[in-house]
């Protein structure tokens, strides 16, 4: 790689930590062990209440490219958004304290926009248990430069087939694209319509097939758990999306939209029969009957679409026997123990 071309190209690494002791380090890590070394890494503690805080003193101590921001706690997209604040890099990307990285991903990323040009990098990510690769990146060898409004509507179609395809942790950015733009507290699918205004910021963005970055598997969230009113942010997140679709005036991308917002009933009911509803949710019967109704009155429309084959297998026996498959899928989750 040609030094010169790509050391005056900072990159500000924003890193939200909350009660994280146990995998703060890896993840840390992983950041400063980059062969690219060009980095901002600013660590924003969102009042921890274990030893993270600590952790990540210590290391600011170490690194002179660290900034360590203690603030009362307010959340992933509040933390993010104080991380983007202070962030002074030309380029900036965003890791979750349970995950780390490949210690050669920011090299790759910075000679992609040297030899490109372009705004946006985004790499592949692999799943993990945090000790062995449980998904091995999807497409090792992509390489795909995409252009103008063509990359809302890659963004939209890679959400029905990729891993993790709307996080905001598998890409690098020109900074400037979040000018205006931050992300809304308080909610989940945060990534999902904060990427969407972003990217349509952008001219060009590229896909490498590097693996990156790995996304750890073994830690409960709200994303992962059974049915709760977190499923409100899900349904809103959804329609802004549809929303912000409609001002692009491209039939793709509203098509691709829309076709997000009929398959939020689908993964609603996956939380249901994997995990079952919270008991702070006094209408989860009347939530689930709601659900399976749209789903089966989306279903030609879902079933023709890019989703993968197990997930149109499993969305068709939900539409024939919602209650049959819970209960299946529960024995299975049994013996599988």
């Amino acid at each position: 790689m040609n030094e010169k071309s790509v050391s005056n190209k900072k990159i500000s690494v924003i890193i939200p930590v909350y009660n994280v002791e146990r995998y703060l380090r890896r993840c840390v890590d992983s950041v400063i062990g980059q062969t690219y070394k060009n980095l901002e890494i600013i660590l924003v503690d969102d009042g921890s209440t274990d030893s993270s805080a600590a952790i990540c003193d210590n290391y600011q101590i170490k690194d002179n490219r660290i900034q360590v921001i203690h603030k009362e706690n307010g959340g992933l997209s509040s933390a993010r958004n104080e991380g983007m604040i202070r962030a002074t890099g030309e380029l900036i990307t965003f890791v979750d304290s349970d995950d780390w990285l490949d210690i050669n991903v920011y090299e790759k990323c910075v000679q992609v926009f040297c030899d490109e040009n372009c705004d946006v990098v985004d790499f592949q990510p692999a799943l993990s248990d945090g000790e062995k690769i449980i998904k091995p990146a999807q497409y090792p060898d992509l390489y795909q430069k995409i252009k103008n409004q063509e990359i809302l509507v890659d963004y939209l179609y890679r959400g029905q087939t990729d891993v993790a395809p709307f996080t905001v942790w598998r890409k690098v950015y020109k900074k400037y694209l979040f000018e205006g733009v931050i992300f809304p507290v308080g909610k989940i699918n945060e990534d999902l319509t904060t990427n969407f205004k972003v990217l349509s910021k952008a001219t060009t963005l590229v896909h490498i097939g590097f693996q990156g970055y790995f996304y750890f598997q073994g830690r409960s969230s709200i994303s992962s758990g059974g049915l709760n009113h977190s499923y409100v942010d899900v349904i809103s997140a959804g329609d802004e999306l549809v929303q912000l679709a409609l001002t692009t005036n491209n039939e793709k991308i509203i098509y691709l939209a829309k076709l997000r917002v009929e398959r939020n009933d689908f993964s609603l009911l996956a939380r249901v029969a994997l995990a079952g509803v919270s008991d702070d949710i006094t209408d989860g019967d009347k939530l689930v009957k709601n659900f399976i109704a749209r789903l089966r009155k989306n279903y030609f429309m879902l079933i023709k679409s890019p989703m993968p084959m197990n997930r149109k297998i499993l969305m068709t026996l939900f539409c024939v026997n919602f209650n049959c498959t819970h209960a299946l899928i529960q024995i299975a989750k049994k013996l599988k123990k």
